[in-house]
């Protein structure tokens, strides 16, 4: 027989998202559990930018131990185009420099917080059917069956978005950008960096453990990507960069770890919210890492997500939860609108496939060309 556990709220997921929505809902006296299906998530380098530290006090990070377990951001160089690097100080922004992130160490500070403050959390767990009306999710863990019921859903799967497949929501697509990454151990150089060259735009930066990532971003359908993709094509076409190449001169195809594929794509879920269930961080949307948005939005939009779950659970309106969708389509359109702007500075590559592709107003995309999953 299954054991049957009651809360208030069930979180699929523990990324920033889950632990920003638990953070919370614990602090106004919600039962919250969170059902982890992956534990392995390896991350790529990502960075927390300075935006984030309002809701600093809410998720108990500690400044201090962020600056002693992650790299500080202290400026980027772009070459984005014609004429020279252009550099960034963070001293000129309004809370500081960003960071670095080890993201194993900073994912599991978050959780180890939010389970500190009484929410449940089950990890490795394969669910086997899930509900919204009511509100239950199946679950096996550790050879035992589990039945959790609840008063709300939240989907934070990621770009699994296992809820939306559940429903058949659709995803749309904005673009079909795909990120090769690869890791070389380097302790000289500690800037980000990033550059635009003809079929895509590169990324450099430390890491924690004195390493660096090298991202190169470019269309799926790219000629790279069609042709033999390893560490020696990474680094041929790496060679053609003129600024990132000069801050690694002297890397051999030898130094590369294995190639990693990632999506980078845009994408956004075509319904976040529901009745009793909404969608947080990347299962609601996904962002270009031009941006440098990601966890930060997926942090604030976590509280804002929390916020509109009290509303609905205490006054029992939709209000709240309809304001949040309203809210994350107004950052998403005009995240998209950035980003189409962006892309469009890139004057040099007036032919290129990549630049042309990126750089149309979102309004004019179709959808249909760059498939509705």
């Amino acid at each position: 027989m299954p054991l049957h556990i009651q809360s208030d709220v069930i979180i699929i997921g523990a990324g920033p998202a889950a632990c920003s929505i638990a953070a919370s809902l614990s602090a106004n006296g919600y039962r919250v559990l969170l059902i982890d299906r992956n534990t392995n998530r390896s991350s790529v380098g990502e960075n927390l930018a300075s935006t984030a530290k309002p809701y600093f006090p809410i998720l108990k990070i500690d400044e201090e131990r962020l600056d002693n377990e992650h790299l500080p951001i202290y400026q980027m160089g772009s070459l984005w185009g014609e004429g020279l690097p252009v550099w960034k100080d963070s001293i000129y922004n309004t809370n500081g420099f960003g960071w670095h992130l080890d993201r194993e160490i900073f994912e599991k500070e978050l959780l180890d917080n939010v389970i500190a403050n009484g929410a449940a959390y089950f990890s490795y767990a394969t669910i086997s059917s899930l509900s919204v009306e009511p509100c239950t999710v199946s679950f096996s863990h550790q050879d035992k069956d589990y039945i959790a019921g609840g008063r709300f859903i939240v989907d934070c799967t990621g770009r699994n978005r296992f809820l939306q497949k559940q429903l058949a929501i659709k995803t749309i697509k904005y673009d079909t950008i795909i990120a090769a990454n690869a890791y070389v151990n380097d302790v000289n150089f500690s800037d980000t960096i990033i550059e635009a060259t003809e079929n895509g735009w590169w990324y450099s930066a430390s890491i924690p453990g004195s390493k660096k990532i090298i991202s190169y971003y470019t269309n799926s359908k790219s000629e790279y990507l069609k042709a033999n993709r390893g560490p020696q094509s990474f680094l041929d076409l790496f060679n053609k960069t003129q600024f990132v190449k000069t801050k690694h001169p002297h890397l051999e195809a030898a130094n590369l770890s294995t190639i990693t594929y990632r999506f980078a794509n845009s994408e956004k879920s075509e319904k976040i919210t529901g009745n009793n269930w909404l969608c947080a961080g990347d299962s609601a949307a996904a962002f270009d890492p031009i941006s440098s948005q990601g966890i930060s939005t997926a942090i604030s939009m976590g509280i804002t997500a929390g916020e509109a779950i009290h509303q609905k659970l205490w006054k029992g309106t939709n209000y709240h939860v309809r304001e949040y969708e309203s809210e994350y389509d107004e950052l998403f359109s005009n995240y998209l609108v950035k980003r189409q702007q962006l892309y469009s500075m890139v004057k040099s590559f007036p032919e290129s496939h990549f630049w042309l592709s990126n750089s149309f107003h979102p309004s004019t995309i179709n959808h249909k060309t760059l498939n509705i999953k």
